[in-house]
């Protein structure tokens, strides 16, 4: 086997509010990505802004199978949980297809 290369990175989490086009605030989480030397990440876009309006949710099993959003399931709970920054867990189930 080949080693994985540990590569190392850098990445601020906080909150940002916005105002939609009809002048209604909105709170919402980032994770950007400060610094890395890994170059996978070159070329993309080191911000990653949560969409509040993409809330279905996927099943997040190792964590008692509570519901979480895409950004918390794939970025918020995987990099940015600490004393600032708990875990969260949306509870919005997918939506059923009929």
């Amino acid at each position: 086997m080949s080693p994985t290369p540990n590569y190392k990175r850098t990445f601020v989490c906080g909150y940002v509010t916005y105002k939609q086009q009809d002048g209604q605030p909105v709170r919402a989480r980032f994770i950007y990505v400060a610094h890395s030397d890994d170059p996978s990440f070159a070329g993309h876009d080191p911000l990653n802004l949560e969409k509040p309006e993409l809330n279905y949710g996927i099943r997040d099993e190792s964590n008692g199978g509570k519901y979480a959003t895409a950004f918390e399931f794939a970025g918020w709970n995987q990099i940015c949980v600490n004393a600032q920054h708990p875990k969260t867990f949306s509870g919005v189930a997918p939506k059923s297809v009929d």
